[in-house]
């Protein structure tokens, strides 16, 4: 099987795509973006090879032309106050979505406009009742340990297509 997949956060630190790439070997044309221009030049000059590719990449202002089998958002979402509009997108040129966000996160006031610093928004399982999930988990992470208002750093793990009603 070969599944083309877009990530959208070359994460320095937890690199998904590269992560799905090296440890799963039939996954090929991987294509991972990132508003940030630094973010692309660590992940090109870290992680590229022949079926993994970076670009900078404004979802909220451009089209990706291709089409993928998975799109992946990890710890994105969290900054626009309606992730709705990055979702149905990611939804329009992947056939499923594997998001991870900060689960039952309390926001912050510390909002600059959409996809900017600050969480704005609170996930849990319903806020995805408008597609068709296929699985989620909630777990503990590793990496984030501060909260600003105290609560347990659990993240939400869910891997959902299109609502049924969407797909015809």
């Amino acid at each position: 099987m070969r599944l083309k997949i877009q990530d959208s956060r070359p994460d320095p630190e937890v690199d998904a795509f590269y992560l799905i790439h090296k440890n799963f070997l039939n996954i090929h044309n991987i294509l991972g973006v990132d508003i940030s221009t630094k973010a692309i030049e660590f992940a090109n000059n870290h992680y590229r090879d022949s079926t993994l590719f970076y670009k900078t990449f404004d979802i909220l202002k451009e089209d990706i032309k291709s089409f993928f089998d998975i799109s992946v958002s990890s710890n994105t979402l969290e900054h626009f106050k309606n992730p709705h509009y990055v979702i149905d997108k990611m939804l329009s040129f992947s056939k499923n979505a594997i998001i991870l966000v900060p689960y039952m996160q309390p926001c912050n006031e510390n909002y600059e406009g959409e996809g900017g610093a600050g969480h704005v928004f609170t996930f849990s399982e319903s806020t995805f009742d408008k597609y068709e999930i296929i699985d989620y988990f909630i777990f503990k992470t590793n990496g984030w340990t501060f909260s600003s208002k105290g609560e347990d750093p659990l993240q939400l793990a869910i891997l959902f297509t299109k609502s049924k009603t969407l797909k015809q």
